[in-house]
């Protein structure tokens, strides 16, 4: 089974970047801020997905602009 829940190690990797770039892209909104578990930061896989479909223009539901996705959260 896949954790839903990634660290910032398993988050960067999983999104391809270096833990600072990721940190940057976090801090920029063009990707989701984590979710906190008692001192833990952890980011959602599917919140992730969202984000990078919604940088490419596309979504599951079709095409989408980012500032539209980024309205929904």
């Amino acid at each position: 089974m896949e954790a839903r829940l990634l660290t910032l190690d398993a988050a960067a990797a999983y999104c391809g970047l270096p833990k600072r770039a990721f940190r940057h892209q976090v801090r920029e909104r063009r990707l989701p801020a984590p979710v906190r578990l008692g001192s833990r930061e952890l980011w959602d896989r599917g919140k992730l997905d969202e984000y990078i479909d919604a940088l490419h223009g596309t979504s599951s539901t079709g095409r989408r602009d980012w500032n539209a996705a980024l309205e929904k959260f």
